[in-house]
This record gives C-alpha cells, structure tokens and sequence, in this order.
C-alpha cells in the first residue's frame, strides 16, 4: 500500500504539523481567519501550522459551497468568507445562524 506524500504550503513551502513562515500569504489570523500577512488588527494572530489543505477548504465542502460547474471541484472560498463566520475557539468557518440564501435554509 502506497501513500501520498504530504503536501508543502504553497505559500512557504513548510510541510503539514509545521508552523507558516512569518511572511507565508497562506497562513492565517487565529483571530480573525484571515490573510495573517494582511491583518492589521492589534492582537496576537497567533501560530498556524498548515494543514495539508488550503484553509476554509474542508468547511466549503462540509458546507457543500462548491464553485458552480465547470469549476465544482474547486470551494468556494469567495461565499465562506461573505457568508460563514469565523470561530477563533475552534479554529474554524461555520456557517451563519441566519440563511443568506435558499439553499442554505433547512
């Protein structure tokens, strides 16, 4: 049986477990969760290790906001960061309590 082997940031080229370099565009804010580069707020943004996987991906496909077609293999990240909001606890996108569109009501 074969593994893949685990995929670098694309951003800083630090293997999963592994801290974002200071300067990776990839890493994001624990406060915010957002671009830790471009968070201008004065708070400490914290440690992110990356993951494997870009960050919101595994909420966009939790959340099935896929990019509609031919694009559906690829999240969408644009309606997480519009429509999700951001759990600085837990680290991770959930959906909005209020539903911004039919799709999203139960």
């Amino acid at each position: 049986m074969s593994t893949q082997p685990a995929s670098p940031c694309p951003g800083c080229n630090v293997l999963p477990v592994r801290r974002h370099h200071a300067d990776c565009d990839v890493a994001r804010c624990r406060q915010t969760g957002l671009q830790r580069a471009g968070c201008d707020q004065p708070h400490d943004h914290g440690d992110d290790p990356w993951t494997g996987t870009y960050p919101g991906e595994a909420e966009c496909r939790a959340f099935s906001w896929m990019m509609p077609a031919p694009f559906q293999a690829f999240p969408d990240l644009n309606r997480l960061y519009s429509e999700a909001v951001w759990n600085p606890h837990t680290g991770q996108w959930t959906r909005s309590s209020t539903p911004t569109s039919p799709s999203d009501q139960p």
